[in-house]
């Protein structure tokens, strides 16, 4: 949540959900240019998530975090998706940077 919230200092629309399948109902109403996600979650793995977004969005760009070492398999997983993978901790500004999002945070 903390994530979202500097995020949305940026001139960004951000949504959030508390779990993958939340975010597929998300990702069901409307595209979407990014998902970030955290790898271990409750029901759902971000790599499951980032799979099942590839299969129903491709155009959309995805962005794992973790602050858990990853196996190879799954590492393998995430690159096959094109998706990133970044370990925590990370700020809110890596996380714009690498979602391509420009200049300074919007002004409140």
């Amino acid at each position: 949540m903390a994530l979202a919230l500097g995020l949305g200092g940026f001139d960004v629309e951000v949504d959030t959900a508390g779990s993958g399948t939340e975010a597929l109902e998300a990702l069901g109403r409307g595209p979407c240019d990014w998902v970030v996600t955290d790898v271990r979650m409750p029901g759902m793995t971000g790599v499951d998530l980032a799979a099942c977004i590839r299969d129903r969005s491709p155009q959309t760009r995805l962005l794992l975090l973790t602050a858990y070492d990853v196996s190879d398999e799954d590492r393998t997983r995430i690159a096959g998706l094109g998706a990133e993978l970044l370990i925590k901790p990370v700020t809110a500004d890596v996380v714009a940077r690498r979602c391509g999002l420009k200049g300074n945070r919007a002004a409140p």
